[in-house]
């Protein structure tokens, strides 16, 4: 049974309050910024999850059920033009039913802060947010997830921010 894992790092903190990026852009770090650098930085050049001992609880399948698993019906043609799109995206080294199916993920839902009304406002804003979930395989929990993520924000996060969490 696989664990929903919504996981909920916290909240990227600047200044103290919301900025005039004419004034302080360039000057002061802004939040959004540096979180989406942040979670950017959650995935390698090959989709592998950066975050240390995300995949210590992990159970790798053996050769001979990847075997199994690549004898499932599945037509990627058709599978990519149900979803519109032209390309998969996923970890290297794995078939789309194993990503989909055997191993973990970690996505972004959301994100957001700053100014979110009606016409322009160039706003540093002051936090910024994000919603991040993960697939957990059997022997993952959502609770040391959710510490590993926190940890590696605060560990990466510039000295100019906070991690805090919620």
């Amino acid at each position: 049974v696989l664990d929903p894992g919504v996981l909920h790092p916290g909240e990227v903190t600047g200044p103290n309050r919301d900025l005039h990026s004419g004034v302080y852009g360039g000057a002061v770090a802004n939040p959004v910024t540096i979180l989406a650098k942040m979670i950017a930085g959650c995935h390698d050049e090959n989709n592998h999850i950066t975050i240390p001992g995300f995949y210590d609880d992990v159970v790798e399948s053996t050769d001979a059920e990847r075997q199994l698993m690549a004898l499932a019906p599945y037509d990627e043609a058709e599978f990519k033009a149900d979803l519109g799109v032209k390309e998969l995206w996923g970890e290297k080294g794995y078939s789309t039913n194993e990503r989909t199916g055997i191993r973990p993920t970690l996505e972004l839902n959301g994100i957001w802060g700053g100014y979110q009304g009606e016409g322009a406002k160039t706003v540093l804003p002051s936090k910024a947010t994000a919603k991040i979930s993960a697939r957990l395989v059997p022997n993952q929990n959502s609770a040391k997830m959710t510490e590993k993520l926190l940890a590696y924000f605060r560990k990466i996060a510039p000295a100019s921010v906070s991690v805090n969490a919620f």
